[in-house]
């Protein structure tokens, strides 16, 4: 499975090409792809990687896309520092899911969050809680 170019700009909320070329996307597909090829786990399903590859690629666009906004402005504005943060913890977090064998053994939380948050609303709206 291999990640488009549209699929990255999808994923980065349609960029368009005058934002971000397709050869920036493309370099940093390839990227991706080393990236996540050389830290993966070789049991991660094909879907994983993928995704893996995804959001590493679009984390390397937008910053690719914040670098040329900083040559042509002089300055990133503090939204896009933000986006670029977000995009770098999500880029982070699928590159540990595809780090991790799919087929491990996961533990079941010790009770549904909906329950624990359930009980401590009645507690705490009957007097009893804290």
């Amino acid at each position: 499975m291999t990640v488009e170019i549209q699929e990255v700009r999808d994923y980065l909320n349609k960029i368009t090409t005058s934002r971000v070329h397709n050869d920036t996307i493309t370099i940093n597909i390839e990227l991706a792809n080393t990236i996540v090829e050389n830290e993966s786990s070789k049991e991660a399903s094909d879907e994983t990687i993928k995704d893996a590859v995804l959001t590493q690629a679009g984390y390397l666009s937008y910053l690719s896309y914040a670098t040329e906004f900083e040559r042509s402005v002089g300055r990133v504005p503090p939204p896009m520092l933000i986006h670029i943060d977000r995009l770098k913890a999500i880029a982070d977090k699928f590159l540990t899911y595809a780090k991790r064998a799919d087929n491990e053994q996961r533990k079941p939380p010790i009770m549904e969050l909906s329950d624990t948050v359930s009980k401590r609303f009645r507690t705490l709206r009957h007097g009893t809680g804290l």
